[in-house]
């Protein structure tokens, strides 16, 4: 069963969704008990079919040390690249290797991106995205960069050569996929690190890395809950939040803005994926009760396992809506790791249904593009706890030294993204690339993924990141996830936009 959270939510649409909802709420029942084919790629862009690998900027596989004065500019020509001489203060990227670090090997970076086939997607769920134009693909972000950072000495001193995995959105079978990915990265090619940005989630795509000791870092916007970092130790979203975090986020701040009232009848809509039970089991529903509030009606949707559960996913929400309708629910809870697709299904089918519930949704929720899907009337009802500027409220801040350090890394290898998605796909690779560096500083050696907890936990609040909310992060208790601020958003009419309406807060512990 496929989970990761979509890229973007033109093919987050996946959801999967099959109708095996209850009648009586999961919080009374409680409490009554008690993965296309693959491809290499240089980092100049060009990919093979069969698992080659490439050096990024010019390194052959033989390249083996610290790079010299002379190293680096024979990879700065060879890539077409300036050196970034101006590095901004945070900047987690660039630089030698750490004092003291030694001889820096070559490092193979296994990259896990959205092949550009979902045109089907787009047109099963009549779905528009915000024109992005800046990226050809999307592995083109981050093999540019590795580009840049060869030319610049290497991750901490360590010249990097890629391999490319494609995932085909409108495949019927995803755990396939992403078997061949794992088999890619562990078995053809032994990789150090999976850097992804391919929206999906596989319990065995995890477990596989896991077992060959190999760390996932991902651009997703949602983390896993802190059972599940205890069985796949490698995984980290530093720019995310844990699915027990977020919902704390949502449900507190949003009771505090008073959108939820102890008068909301509110319904649940979560998946019955392990990691979204857990969050509505050990998070949400003592949570509700803490706040006095009161869930009248939930729904249970199964996971995504392929293009195919598309119908079934917009079925399953068609009932979803008529039993929420019928129960009286004023507000909507979605508990799932495709949140954004999942509202986008779910209020397209209430609003033909003359149905206009409140809805309470997080960054994962992406309502930057629901705003590009919705009618207004249907967008005036969200309100979210949101830590990505980006998706929240499609503002780009690049006057930060960090946001301002990643696109000028971006700059030497001519591509200047402009437009929010597209200045996300950047921040995308900085953060990841940049996290994984920093983990390799914190205690020394590249990371495996038994050792990432402790890494996360090194890192602790020293990393900054050009996607989050002040740019910030804190890892500090080890925690997969590393969103160190929320605040809520809102959508706003005058501007036909959504904005914050709070100042940020610590995130949730």
């Amino acid at each position: 069963m496929s989970r990761r959270r979509l890229a973007l939510l033109a093919a987050a649409v996946v959801v999967g969704l099959a109708a095996c909802g209850t009648t009586v709420p999961r919080s009374q029942r409680l409490q009554a008990a008690a993965g296309a084919g693959s491809a290499a790629s240089d980092g100049s862009g060009a990919s093979a079919a069969g698992g080659g690998l490439g050096d990024g900027a010019g390194l052959g596989p033989s390249s083996a040390g610290p790079l010299s004065a002379g190293q680096q500019a024979a990879g700065q020509q060879a890539a077409g690249l300036q050196a970034v001489t101006d590095q901004a203060a945070g900047s987690a990227l660039l630089g030698p290797a750490a004092a003291g670090a030694g001889p820096a090997a070559p490092l193979l970076i296994g990259i896990l991106v959205q092949a550009e086939s979902s045109a089907g997607i787009n047109s099963a769920a009549g779905i528009s995205t915000t024109a992005t134009t800046a990226w050809a693909t999307f592995q083109q972000p981050f093999l540019d960069l590795v580009k840049v950072i060869n030319a610049n000495g290497g991750l901490d001193g360590h010249p990097l050569r890629t391999t490319v995995f494609q995932f085909n959105p409108d495949d019927a079978d995803y755990a396939t996929e992403l078997q061949a990915a794992c088999a890619q990265f562990t078995q053809d090619n032994h990789v150090a690190v999976v850097i992804s940005a391919d929206g999906f989630f596989a319990d065995s795509f995890e477990s596989c890395l896991n077992a060959a000791g190999v760390p996932d870092v991902t651009a997703s916007q949602e983390s896993i809950t802190a059972a599940e970092e205890a069985t796949w130790p490698g995984f980290s979203a530093p720019v995310a939040l844990g699915s027990d975090q977020l919902e704390t986020a949502v449900l507190t701040s949003l009771t505090a803005n008073r959108w939820i009232t102890p008068t909301s009848r509110i319904g649940v809509v979560y998946t019955n994926c392990p990691w979204d039970v857990d969050a509505y089991d050990n998070t949400v529903t003592p949570l509700v009760h803490q706040l006095h509030l009161d869930v009248v009606s939930d729904f249970s949707v199964d996971c995504a396992d392929g293009y195919g559960s598309i119908a079934s996913s917009a079925a399953a929400l068609q009932a979803a809506v008529l039993r929420f309708k019928a129960a009286g629910v004023n507000l909507v809870l979605p508990i799932s790791h495709q949140e954004a697709a999942g509202i986008l299904l779910f209020a397209e089918a209430a609003d033909a249904q003359d149905y206009d519930p409140r809805y309470a949704m997080s960054s994962a929720g992406e309502a930057a593009q629901q705003a590009v899907n919705l009618p207004k009337a249907v967008l005036a009802n969200m309100e979210g706890a949101g830590w990505n500027p980006i998706w929240d409220t499609l503002a780009t801040d690049v006057t930060a030294p960090t946001a301002k350090q990643c696109l000028a890394e971006f700059a030497t290898a001519g591509d200047h993204p402009t437009a929010g998605l597209d200045v996300l796909q950047a921040y995308w690779a900085c953060d990841t690339f940049g996290f994984y560096r920093a983990a390799i500083v914190a205690q020394g050696g590249v990371p495996t993924a038994a050792r990432m907890p402790a890494d996360r936990e090194a890192i602790g609040d020293t990393l900054a990141l050009a996607e989050t909310i002040d740019n910030g992060a804190d890892l500090a208790r080890g925690r997969s996830g590393g969103a160190p601020r929320t605040a809520v958003f809102a959508y706003q009419a005058p501007c036909a936009c959504f904005a914050y309406v709070t100042p940020p807060e610590a995130a949730p512990t």
